[in-house]
């Protein structure tokens, strides 16, 4: 039997594609558990700030640590092909913590209401700008996290903490469980 060159082309075209498929859904398997630990760390975090929003600074740096420790464990878990591009995933960090501490040194937030918004924006971006690269439901992820973070700003004049911990929070364990499950 023999196989033309357009049907060779074809399935060539059929196998790089099913390839480009996997990737992202490996890719997807191996983010999942990182968004529902800080799905989690948002919950806890963000509630516990609306209770005690005076100790909201203290609650996030204990939460971020705990996050931080637990996604280092996740990593090691994962073995060494994954752990050898870490040093990328520790730069994009450090990036957006130096771009949101300088943000906040030129334009102070003048209510902790912004702060408390601003930072899941700019992670909202960031899930935007990876999911243009490894996949669209990452960029789907990003807007809906920005977008719940801008509706609860603008309409809810109390208790955004706790809109941000049921929904940016409950938003990041969905969006966890749904590409686990790919």
């Amino acid at each position: 039997m023999t196989i033309s060159k357009e049907q060779a082309e074809s399935a060539l075209q059929d196998l790089e594609h099913a390839g480009h498929r996997s990737a992202t859904l490996y890719k997807y398997t191996k983010i999942s558990p990182y968004l529902i630990l800080w799905g989690c760390v948002w919950m806890a975090a963000y509630g516990l700030s609306d209770v005690w929003p005076s100790e909201a600074g203290l609650i996030w740096l204990i939460a971020d640590g705990i996050g931080a420790a637990l996604s280092i464990c996740i990593a090691r878990a994962h073995g060494p092909a994954v752990r050898k591009e870490h040093w990328r995933v520790g730069a994009i960090i450090l990036t957006l913590l130096a771009f949101t501490t300088a943000t906040f040194a030129i334009l102070p937030p003048h209510s902790g209401k912004q702060m408390s918004a601003f930072v899941p924006l700019v992670i909202a971006t960031a899930y935007i700008l990876v999911g243009i690269w490894h996949g669209k439901r990452l960029v789907i992820l990003g807007v809906l996290v920005g977008a719940l973070t801008l509706l609860g700003f603008f309409l809810l004049h109390s208790h955004f903490n706790l809109w941000m911990a049921l929904v940016g929070g409950g938003a990041l364990i969905l969006a966890g469980a749904w590409l686990k499950r790919v």
